[in-house]
């Protein structure tokens, strides 16, 4: 039971992941890409997606280390009150 607990929280957690990768892609873009006549990014452009992204990182990483920390204690929850052996 604990490992299919543990299976389905990685799973939630790299569709949670992919899902901010993917909203990063999306934001980032419209917020910062409005030149389309040439093929290159320009500065603005490139300084404009750098700091998006990093906000992005930034705030993937602070929320990944707050789950992480729900689910061990969730998992000590779980062993705390499970009959002993």
């Amino acid at each position: 039971m604990e490992a299919s607990i543990e299976m389905y929280l990685d799973q939630q957690s790299r569709k949670e992941s992919q899902r901010v990768v993917s909203e990063m892609v999306d934001s980032c873009f419209n917020a910062c890409i409005y030149n389309f006549r040439t093929r290159k990014i320009d500065p603005k452009e490139k300084l404009c997606l750098y700091q998006c992204t990093d906000k992005y990182f930034r705030h993937a990483t602070k929320s990944g280390r707050i789950m992480t920390e729900q689910q061990l204690l969730m998992k000590d929850a779980a062993a705390a009150s499970a009959p002993s052996q």
